[in-house]
């Protein structure tokens, strides 16, 4: 492909998710759009955002034109624009493919289509995203996945789920992990003698094991404290837990009840949704993290874990166990006697507490967004030649 390929990438169908705190959207495009943008098999990328998304200037480049979209904020008018002007953008721009990563593509495009797949914890698990969405996505990303040119996953376990779940041609679904998130990238590239940020200090300065998740039902923050309320009642520790996350179907006075019925309300700390600037001195002060959601298609507080040294223990469902890749205590997140086995393991085991932190920063150095990048192009570049053939 000597004329090089013009990428049509947008990131509108990522909605709210473009918003700080809201998950790991913003991470991947930011990590990803770059290296494909240096790609040489890139000619020019076309990045199609919502006009109020700010940080889309952090894209302009020679090589990228950004497109900014006056797309509609309520959720059935973005579903349209979704849907019927997105097409027709990407077909004014004439690019060779358009990459919708966002879990639906726009059904009536005949253009080369490359889908992201990242989210189908709601045709697994129940949980509650409302009627009309749930409708929609029901409809809509199984007929995207069987429809994309090529569906890009982010591990083996999303695949394997994603076929399982939605009969699509096998050959057309391709792993490609993404990187960390963006100061996790930067902290591996820095310099090992920068000042890192002051760790975080709970009240009363004991020592603590983190969760730092959007609270949703998923995340399985009842049954981590529950199980933390088992520990501190079989076992003289001194640890307090902390968790940090903006609330979502889960409020933080439901997670204080499940902390008082658990006789641990003074020691759970519910610090509601952090500046991002905050969350590196949360990791790096924490003991250890607890990051036992029920299903995760990637997980991305694995490799933050891993990037601060800090012993993980992590779900032994969903994706986490193979991003994880031997370098956590894993536990089952249905089992609430497993995660307090697993939080006394991390928490008194100095011999698997020093294990796990050394095979955590070998670990996470395996995830890079040039990598991701690569295999993204790669793929992009197997979807227009079939189209071709």
């Amino acid at each position: 492909m000597s004329a090089g390929l013009r990428v049509g990438f947008e990131v509108i169908t990522a909605g709210s998710g473009l918003e700080e705190g809201a998950g790991g959207a913003a991470g991947y495009f930011h990590g990803v759009i770059p290296p494909i943008r240096d790609d040489p098999r890139v000619a020019e990328i076309v990045v199609y955002t919502p006009s109020w998304y700010e940080r889309a200037a952090e894209w302009e480049h020679p090589k990228v034109k950004v497109v900014r979209c006056d797309v509609p904020t309520s959720r059935i008018p973005r579903v349209l624009y979704e849907q019927f002007a997105l097409p027709r953008a990407a077909r004014r721009d004439a690019v060779d493919v358009l990459v919708s990563p966002g879990n639906c593509r726009p059904l009536r495009y005949r253009g080369v289509n490359v889908l992201g797949l990242h989210a189908i914890q709601y045709f697994l698990l129940d949980d509650e995203i409302g009627r009309l969405r749930s409708a929609y996505l029901r409809f809509t990303v199984p007929r995207s996945v069987r429809t994309a040119d090529i569906t890009i996953t982010a591990t083996e376990t999303l695949r394997r789920d994603a076929i399982g779940l939605f009969d699509p041609d096998p050959d057309r679904l391709v792993v490609v992990p993404m990187g960390p998130q963006p100061w996790v990238s930067e902290l591996l590239a820095r310099d090992a003698d920068a000042p890192a940020p002051e760790p975080y200090v709970p009240p009363g300065g004991a020592p603590y094991v983190l969760c730092i998740s959007r609270l949703y039902k998923l995340k399985n923050h009842r049954r981590l404290i529950e199980a933390f309320g088992r520990l501190v009642s079989g076992h003289d520790v001194p640890h307090d837990l902390v968790i940090a996350g903006g609330e979502a179907d889960i409020t933080i006075a439901d997670l204080q009840e499940v902390a008082r019925d658990s006789g641990v309300a003074d020691r759970v700390h519910l610090l509601g949704r952090v500046p991002q600037a905050d969350v590196h001195g949360l990791y790096s002060g924490a003991a250890a993290i607890a990051y036992v959601s029920l299903y995760e298609t990637f997980g991305h507080p694995v490799l933050e874990a891993f990037a601060v040294g800090t012993p993980l223990l992590t779900s032994s469902k969903g994706a986490t166990a193979e991003v994880a890749g031997g370098a956590a205590r894993l536990a089952d997140p249905e089992d609430v006697e497993d995660i307090a086995a697993g939080l006394r393991d991390v928490l008194l085991d100095e011999d698997l507490r020093a294990t796990l932190s050394a095979a955590g920063d070998a670990r996470v150095r395996e995830f890079t967004w040039d990598a991701c990048g690569r295999g993204t192009v790669d793929a992009l570049e197997r979807a227009v030649l079939a189209r071709r053939a």
